[in-house]
């Protein structure tokens, strides 16, 4: 049986711009107890300060913002695992945990993304802190020497999620803004939210599923930032001083119904069905030209079929057929 203790803390400011700060204190304590072979639990305790001082010394294009603008947040978090090794092959574990994030001065002051007869982003000084409660089931387990199986399952809770919803400015819910009448909306606390999804990974492969919805009074509406499933599968072939590696990435479909529209999810840039599923091929090779291993040149070709696609929420096409070639010297 062990114990192991440890604790820290930090300090720390940022300033993104000339008109903005913002500062950070953290203490964490977390702790470790071996039961044996078999058993492992770990804990801890986190208290966070996020301090906002955002000041717009130009408002000629904005003059709904406030002059100033301070806000003071603090929570305490912790988290609880414990980790079961039944047979040496196999691990089960399981996490619970809880986090905030607190507003920055992007969610807070959010006006740059507004665009003329479409929305209309205004601040929200009384926004608030994000809240959430994780929980995570797991497992891996070795098949083979060389074989890997891990799978795991989460739920998280958000409390106050920070979402962009329609808003009043002056009373209106739409104004003139650069000769055109906009819809308002401002970033909101939400009621409450969630997101579940999975991650599968064997071999040189992983898979990733994710859904989250916001919860109303009255229905569930798509969470943004969720992306469809995505995956990549890799084969390698390893011969001497050659290695050649094969591999395709892979996003699934992202149904226009799944869209946030409200939100920051560039529905504008999709088809009117949504975000078309699409996959690359991709292959690469490695020859090491000395016997110690320091020299190397490699080459690769990404998008193989030259496919044209958007990588969900982008606002540009990614990149067609891409061959590089580079030579690498360790010293």
């Amino acid at each position: 049986m062990d114990n192991t203790i440890l604790a820290n803390s930090a300090i720390s400011t940022r300033y993104p711009d000339g008109g903005s700060s913002m500062s950070y204190l953290a203490a964490f304590i977390s702790h470790s107890w071996e039961m044996g072979k078999k058993f492992v639990i770990s804990d801890g305790l986190r208290f966070n300060y996020v301090g906002l001082n955002s000041t717009f010394n130009d408002k000629t294009f904005y003059p709904f913002l406030s002059n100033t603008l301070t806000q003071y947040n603090t929570a305490l978090n912790g988290n609880l695992g414990i980790v079961f090794n039944p047979i040496k092959q196999l691990k089960l574990y399981a996490n619970a945990s809880t986090a905030f994030r607190a507003p920055n001065v992007d969610d807070i002051n959010k006006v740059f993304d507004s665009k003329a007869g479409e929305a209309l982003i205004t601040p929200n000084p009384d926004l608030k802190p994000e809240r959430t409660n994780n929980f995570e089931l797991g497992f891996s387990t070795l098949i083979s020497k060389k074989v890997k199986l891990e799978a795991s399952l989460f739920y998280t809770q958000i409390q106050d999620a920070i979402i962009q919803l329609p808003s009043k400015l002056n009373g209106l819910d739409s104004a003139v803004y650069s000769g055109k009448n906009t819809k308002v909306y401002s970033h909101q606390n939400a009621q409450e939210a969630y997101i579940h999804g999975y991650n599968l990974q064997s071999f040189n492969s992983s898979l990733n599923f994710t859904y989250g919805r916001i919860k109303t009074n009255t229905a569930e509406t798509p969470l943004d930032h969720i992306p469809p499933m995505f995956g990549r599968t890799a084969i390698t072939y390893h011969l001497k001083k050659l290695s050649i590696e094969g591999s395709s990435i892979y996003h699934g479909w992202k149904r226009i119904e799944d869209f946030n529209l409200a939100g920051e999810d560039n529905q504008v840039y999709a088809t009117p069905k949504g975000s078309p599923a699409w996959y690359t091929l991709n292959l690469k090779a490695q020859y090491t030209l000395d016997k110690i291993g320091r020299t190397q040149l490699q080459i690769g070709i990404d998008n193989l079929m030259d496919t044209q696609y958007r990588v969900f929420a982008s606002g540009v096409s990614a990149a067609g057929r891409n061959i590089w070639v580079c030579f690498r010297v360790k010293i």
